[in-house]
């Protein structure tokens, strides 16, 4: 059982996300690499010799996550690919740290193509997080459905990619998980509606911020 029953929304998470940093002077990319670090302790308490990771970032701060993620299995010695969706150049911010920081160190970045995954290993998807606001699109369709049907297990970054933060409904499409890492607060569609089906087993970081958060 989780430790707490407090459910939030989207905008409330990113209120608590503004606390941490700006009241509490906590670094976003702080933030992001203790949310990186506490999803890859539960990969590994989950599958604790992969064959291999292939990470699926976007361009914002989920896409981030995935970056440290990649970085950490990378640093273990673990086969690691990131499938980049969306315009590299469009990353900035934490995100951007995050990418380059893998990048110094070695980890395979290429673009997305259905083709490229392998019926091995873990897929992390830190595609789209909670900011996402309407139907999924282009390319993002196509990857999610080739993680859906590639048969490998999945960990979803705070919230499996497609699913509606607030309500649980499917936007489209959405990332059926096997196990969801999700950071600060727990979001209400993780929960509601369609939620249950796509998020798989829900571990909770605080990542650390003060309880005033």
């Amino acid at each position: 059982m989780l430790g707490t029953e407090k459910l939030y929304t989207a905008a409330q998470t990113r209120a608590l996300d503004h606390c941490a940093i700006h009241e509490h002077h906590i670094p976003g990319i702080t933030l992001m690499s203790r949310a990186a670090d506490a999803a890859f302790r539960y990969l590994l308490a989950t599958w604790p010799a992969p064959e291999c990771l292939q990470v699926m970032c976007g361009t914002g701060n989920n896409g981030g996550d995935g970056f440290l993620i990649a970085d950490l299995a990378h640093k273990r010695g673990i086969d690691v690919t990131v499938f980049q969706l969306g315009d590299a150049g469009k990353i900035g911010g934490d995100a951007l740290l995050a990418r380059q920081q893998a990048l110094a160190h070695g980890v395979k970045i290429v673009p997305f193509a259905t083709a490229a995954l392998a019926p091995a290993g873990v897929i992390v998807d830190a595609m789209l997080g909670t900011g996402l606001g309407g139907e999924v699109r282009g390319v993002y369709i196509e990857a999610i459905e080739a993680v859906n049907a590639s048969g490998v297990p999945v960990l979803a970054v705070d919230i499996p990619s497609g699913l509606c933060a607030d309500t649980g409904r499917v936007l489209g499409a959405a990332v059926r998980a096997d196990l969801t890492v999700t950071f600060i607060g727990l979001k209400r569609g993780l929960f509601t509606l369609q939620g249950p089906d796509y998020t798989g087993a829900v571990q909770l970081s605080d990542l650390g911020v003060p309880p005033e958060v």
